[in-house]
């Protein structure tokens, strides 16, 4: 397997690898949250997603409207966050951080979680392009090194910081360094996995 393709698989991953915990109304209430960051590589530039993810967004398509949100897996003990910019009718930018733990603390980002596609480590990733079906993408980037830092979590709120250097790979393969710097995130923690994001 390519590394362009394990990192995806890794990344997306994240969001699906719990499905069976989810049920049918994954969200009671739409609450707002927010994750950013500043960049090179991939293009270069920030993300920056403040929004909730609806009941409807789930419906139809997650990948229309911004947001950003969480939840704790119970099976792997996991902090999973997430969140969305369109950048166009049919695209947008998906980013998707897996912690490993449910409690206050700093986790080091390691390479070896791209290449085994585990989501048991810590791992921060970026789908810039990605079209609403899920089937292309321009760039997926992933960070090798650096840490995380969940820096409070309850029932419904995680907040925290993350930042470090990995790679940016098109989707012709061509890669390129990737730096990511003043990472943030305060989101709301769902209720179960949402059941239809990748």
């Amino acid at each position: 397997m390519s590394y362009k393709r394990s990192a995806l698989v890794a990344t997306l991953s994240l969001l699906a690898a719990c499905g069976g915990d989810s049920v049918t109304s994954p969200i009671d209430a739409a609450l707002s949250g927010t994750v950013a960051f500043n960049f090179t590589g991939g293009g270069g530039g920030s993300f920056g997603a403040t929004g909730a993810i609806t009941s409807a967004a789930l419906a139809s398509s997650p990948f229309t409207t911004t947001w950003a949100a969480g939840y704790k897996d119970a099976t792997d003990k996991t902090t999973n966050i997430a969140a969305n910019v369109p950048k166009s009718a049919t695209t947008s930018d998906f980013v998707a951080i897996t912690f490993n733990g449910q409690t206050a603390s700093t986790g080091n980002i390691s390479p070896s979680c791209i290449d085994s596609s585990t989501t048991t480590c810590n791992a921060v990733g970026l789908l810039l392009g990605h079209s609403s079906s899920g089937s292309t993408f321009t760039s997926f980037c992933a960070l090798t090194s650096g840490s995380i830092t969940l820096s409070s979590i309850s029932s419904t709120n995680a907040t925290g910081s993350f930042s470090g250097s990995g790679t940016c790979v098109t989707a012709t393969g061509t890669s390129s360094a990737w730096v990511v710097t003043n990472g943030t995130f305060n989101v709301p923690l769902l209720p179960n996995v949402p059941s239809n994001l990748p």
